[in-house]
């Protein structure tokens, strides 16, 4: 079991550091280019006021990381650390922002990243189309 936390802005660290994952960075819109610190906090400021930020806790340990952007998109993002993936952390994250916030819900989930394409969809989320290598998934 998890505890789903919102996230001050202290937390900006936590999420460079998941952000910088190997296996995260490579389905970022931006792979190839470096992320830096300052690029990182810039990226975060633009987006403090603008999306809900929650950490996900387990046993006192931050174990992932949930970004949802603002009206009228409400698009999810996840991060699940690297130590605990394949535990059903990314499920029960997702499980928990849908019973605190207000859908309908998307993702962007990279064609290639089939961890997330099965998380997404067990927690209900169908595919509704595709831009390039991005497959885009809804939840009501």
């Amino acid at each position: 079991m998890i505890n789903l936390r919102r996230a001050p802005i202290y937390d900006a660290l936590l999420f460079y550091a998941l952000r910088r994952d190997l296996e995260t960075h490579r389905f970022l819109p931006r792979f190839g280019e470096a992320l830096s610190l300052e690029n990182h906090m810039a990226w975060f400021a633009a987006r403090v006021w603008t999306a809900a930020w929650y950490v996900a806790e387990q046993g006192g340990q931050s174990v992932g990381v949930v970004r949802l952007d603002g009206e009228p998109d409400r698009s999810v993002s996840i991060i699940v650390a690297p130590n605990v993936r394949g535990r059903g952390i990314g499920l029960e994250m997702l499980r928990q922002l849908a019973a605190i916030e207000c859908g309908p819900f998307y993702a962007s989930i990279h064609q290639l990243n089939a961890p997330s394409i099965r998380v997404f969809e067990r927690a209900g989320y169908v595919r509704v189309g595709s831009n390039g290598v991005w497959l885009l998934y809804r939840r009501d």
